[in-house]
């Protein structure tokens, strides 16, 4: 439960950022009173002014990128200064004040480093948390996950329609005050279950010796770094989906239905939605091929999932296209999330469990930890392509991030025979509906 209002305060801030920044924090009259944005701007861009737009995405790219790798600070804080319960508490109450300072768009810089860093305190010691709950070989750790993993959807499908309806319909202090409230009622479930969580272990010996990698590990190493090119490339043009797309989307897409204008953010709702079940059908599908004995190749996944990331970003290409300067139609959007998130498991999933299988066993912990990196360097990737956004034509926008996926299938095409027998076949291990989040 504590998750998942942890999680409903995170994706209400990212459905809500980049609405937000466009429409209100970057407005003359109030961005030059936003305190610190004049030399952050200057820290992105150096001498160049940048277009509202641009700046916009830079700030969005900046928070999701990392608030991505933030978790290994918070992993070092929990395990070696504070313990895991304490850091968890630390990291919400950062979280709660970081809400309600965005009610106030001057304190804006100070509510994203304290949402930043209290995100990455929570995300590293509470599913340590709930690994410490069972002792060695107890069955139950996986269930325990599953009914943690519950939790997190909850509170990532419900963020939308609570926070991002109240902030389109009402206000964006509404939107991020319910954040700013889920947080206090996260706060308070975690008090009331104190006495059940694990003790804090903190570490403060040498840390254990490892017997150093060989030449043939270092290899694979390489490798699976290698494998994360085509990844970083699908999740960047995908992940503009929660940034320049919801901006697009609010002006440019027809969203009446029966009469009923959807609000802009359900769209993270309806993602999140088609995510959950792609995984579940997807999974389900590895699994009947493994009772057939016809086992999937991992190479034919990734190749598949890049080439439906690209027919994505294709689909609103040709839905702006063929809308000319009318409103474009809910069906393309739509269909692009269905091709997007039919690929997250074909990707993410295939690719975190040949971290997990082929890393030399020494290192597997810290080749996943590599691993959750190349979300940072997508998101700062999508920051960076959204600046184009109102540069180009919006059907040259999205060409433009077709072509960024397909540099990802391309950079399949070409690992494969380089990196290929580096990494023994392994098959796919479906890890759980969220984990692409």
């Amino acid at each position: 439960m504590t998750e998942a209002f942890d999680r409903f305060s995170f994706y209400g801030m990212i459905t809500l950022l980049p609405l937000y920044l466009n429409a209100v924090l970057l407005k003359p009259g109030v961005v030059e009173d936003v305190i610190g944005l004049a030399a952050f701007r200057v820290l992105l861009f150096g001498d160049t002014m940048p277009t509202a737009v641009a700046l916009a995405s830079a700030i969005y790219g900046f928070y999701a990128g990392t608030v991505s790798i933030m978790p290994l600070l918070g992993g070092v804080i929990g395990d070696r200064v504070l313990g895991a319960r304490r850091a968890v508490l630390l990291g919400c109450l950062a979280m709660a004040a970081g809400h309600a300072l965005m009610i106030s768009a001057d304190w804006f810089l100070v509510a994203i480093v304290l949402l930043m860093t209290g995100s990455g305190l929570v995300r590293a010691n509470m599913a340590a948390q709930v690994a410490s709950l069972y002792g060695p070989g107890d069955t139950r750790r996986k269930r325990g996950f599953g009914i943690y993993l519950i939790g997190l959807n909850v509170g990532a499908l419900a963020a939308p329609l609570v926070a991002g309806t109240l902030g389109e319909r009402f206000g964006f202090d509404w939107g991020f005050g319910a954040a700013a409230i889920a947080m206090v009622v996260a706060i308070a479930i975690y008090l009331a279950g104190w006495r059940q969580l694990p003790p804090d272990a903190v570490r403060t010996g040498p840390a254990e010796h490892r017997a150093p990698l060989t030449g043939g590990d270092w290899r694979i190493v390489g490798a699976l770094i290698l494998l994360l090119i085509p990844l970083i490339l699908g999740s960047m043009a995908y992940n503009q989906a929660f940034n320049i797309l919801l901006v697009w989307a609010s002006t440019a897409v027809d969203r009446d239905i029966a009469g009923f204008v959807m609000p802009v953010t359900w769209f993270v709702t309806i993602d999140g939605a088609l995510t959950v079940t792609a995984i579940v059908a997807v999974t389900r599908i590895w699994a009947w091929q493994a009772r057939r004995g016809c086992h999937g190749s991992d190479w034919s996944a990734l190749l598949l999932g890049g080439l439906l990331y690209t027919a994505a970003l294709l689909v609103l290409a040709f839905g702006t296209w063929r809308a000319g300067d009318g409103l474009v139609p809910i069906w393309p959007v739509l269909l692009f999330f269905v091709c997007a998130d039919v690929a997250i498991p074909l990707t993410y999933t295939v690719i975190q469990s040949i971290f997990a299988r082929a890393a030399p066993v020494t290192i597997v912990a810290l080749m996943l930890g590599v691993f959750t990196s190349y979300d940072a360097i997508a998101q700062y990737g999508v920051g960076a392509l959204g600046g184009l956004y109102g540069r180009l034509s919006t059907t040259d926008f999205w060409l433009m991030h077709a072509g960024v996926a397909a540099a990802g299938v391309v950079a399949t095409l070409v690992l494969r025979p380089l990196i290929g027998p580096l990494l023994r076949e392994v098959r796919p291990v479906p890890l759980g509906p969220t984990a692409a989040r």
